[in-house]
């Protein structure tokens, strides 16, 4: 992999911020082939350092695909959005509870900052900047458990949540009253994560971090009702459906 600083490596994060941000905002849909010609075309950089830009999505589980042979955007079927969310529980909850003991002041003020930046993102509507400062909020307090291993672990789930944290974003865009409700709770959330690191409540962090993740599933499982065009299950995400077969699509 090319340094980050080389012209080579200036040229692979470039590719690979541009694919990933295509990827997370669905412009570049769940199974579409990835077209090398085109996207090394369009992104003006070369064929080399875009495979690199590949294998590093590879490595986050956001493309698909043998070495030397066709690549793909991962796809999103109802089971996998319920493996994420039971996934997402267990690493983010036991994350943060380490921070909460262990958490240092420069990365709380860190955290803070994040969280008056995704309030002033809600405040103008950006769904990209929303999704930006929410994944920094909640990997800084995931680093700050200074746990390597569980980092590594969060660090993998988080990345395949992203595709699902726009699209609660931009799919809630439609309604204003639904927005405002919706994100003043998440709000409310973040300071509540915020008030546990600075007292390092780890028995009451537990509790908030669940309700977290459960309202942001709340609302995936409520786009994804209206985009299927059937209420889902609220216990078992595959509703009638077969889990393995239905496929998540942007509306």
């Amino acid at each position: 992999m090319a340094k980050k600083g080389s012209r080579k490596g200036r040229s692979v994060f470039q590719a690979y911020e541009a694919l990933r941000r295509k990827i997370i905002t669905l412009e570049l849909k769940p199974g579409e082939y990835l077209n090398e010609q085109e996207l090394a075309g369009e992104l003006a950089v070369g064929r080399t350092p875009l495979r690199e830009a590949v294998s590093r999505l590879k490595a986050e589980n956001l493309v698909v695909g043998q070495p030397n042979k066709s690549s793909y955007v991962k796809d999103l079927t109802l089971k996998w959005v319920r493996d994420l969310f039971e996934a997402l529980v267990v690493v983010e909850k036991n994350a943060n509870y380490l921070a909460a003991q262990r958490i240092s002041r420069s990365h709380l003020e860190r955290v803070k900052q994040c969280a008056v930046e995704i309030d002033q993102a809600i405040a103008q509507k950006n769904a990209w900047s929303i999704a930006s400062h929410n994944y920094e909020f909640h990997r800084l307090i995931a680093e700050s458990s200074d746990n390597e291993l569980i980092y590594q672990i969060y660090q993998n789930v988080r990345n395949q949540s992203e595709r699902l944290g726009y699209l609660a974003v931009s799919g809630s865009m439609t309604s204003v009253t639904d927005f405002d409700e919706y994100y003043r709770k998440i709000s409310r959330q973040h300071q509540d994560l915020i008030k546990c690191l600075e007292s390092r409540d780890q028995a009451r962090i537990l509790g908030v971090s669940v309700e977290h993740i459960k309202t942001f599933r709340e609302r995936i499982i409520d786009y994804l009702s209206s985009s299927l065009g059937q209420p889902l299950d609220n216990q078992y995400i595959g509703g009638n459906h077969s889990p393995n077969e239905v496929t998540v699509r942007e509306r």
